[in-house]
């Protein structure tokens, strides 16, 4: 699957007032539930964002705030695991805002409220959400494709991401059982 997939070359790009939210969805306590913060760690990991341009969350974080993390955004990237009974575990997924066709996407959308237009969930077919800590290898595989994923579209959106120096593309440990 090539990345570039990702673009949508009819989209326009939005004005560049305000920043883009991405937020890493999930419980890292849950396997594979935990890939929205896993993605958010390496995007941190291996990334330098200008601080105006864009905002980087983890909604498993302790005392995390929806609502002042959406204030005045101009666009939104959810990043997390997407249910999906026709597909594998590890398998690629994600909608735009006006692709929402699934149970799935729909009710995460509807979680957080009138949001922007230039939306995009990006994710991964979840194969297991036991009470776990770490990734399936499937899921695990999946990391550096939707960091890249991310990465595409906060160009597509205007936004410049610096890689930082001796970055490692690691995502973190494969599943312990807890």
């Amino acid at each position: 699957m090539s990345l570039h997939s990702w673009r949508r070359p009819d989209a326009a790009k939005s004005p560049l007032e305000g920043p883009v939210a991405i937020l890493g969805l999930g419980d890292v306590h849950r396997g594979d539930d935990g890939l929205g913060p896993a993605v958010i760690r390496q995007l941190r990991a291996r990334y330098l964002f200008d601080e105006d341009a864009v905002r980087i969350g983890d909604e498993s974080a302790p005392g995390f705030d929806f609502g002042t993390f959406f204030a005045g955004v101009r666009a939104v990237i959810l990043i997390g695991a997407v249910h999906d009974a026709l597909e594998g575990p590890g398998t690629l997924r994600w909608f735009r805002r006006d692709t929402f066709r699934a149970p799935g996407p729909r009710r995460a959308l509807e979680r957080f409220g009138d949001l922007q237009d230039d939306f995009l969930l990006l994710g991964a077919v979840p194969g297991c959400l036991d009470a776990t800590t770490g990734l399936t290898p499937q899921v695990h595989a999946a990391v550096p494709l939707l960091v890249q994923g991310a990465i595409v579209e906060l160009e597509r959106l205007g936004v410049r991401a610096r890689q930082r120096r001796g970055a490692k593309g690691e995502a973190g440990p494969t599943q312990k059982h807890i």
